[in-house]
């Protein structure tokens, strides 16, 4: 992932410290994507990374979890 790249060329072990809490919270998401409420139509939900300016944007489907989008918090939310 290019964003781990970036932090980890700003720091050692600030990339893998971005990785690791992306896959916690992407566990938890699939695990329990209900306990985020929905935002946007089409049953769309974000949840934010807690130490880094960056949210996952997905929705449930017949197949479980639907990331739609990792985008940086500064960034629009535009969903059609």
């Amino acid at each position: 992932m290019e964003i781990v790249g970036f932090y980890e060329s700003i720091q050692t072990g600030l990339g893998a410290a971005y990785l690791a809490e992306f896959e916690n919270l992407m566990a938890r998401v699939v695990g329990m994507p209900k306990i985020y409420r929905i935002n946007r139509r089409s049953n769309i939900r974000v949840v934010s990374l807690f130490k880094f300016p960056y949210r996952i944007i997905f929705r449930e489907n017949s197949d479980g979890v639907q990331v739609l989008a990792v985008s940086h918090k500064k960034e629009g939310l535009i969903i059609g």
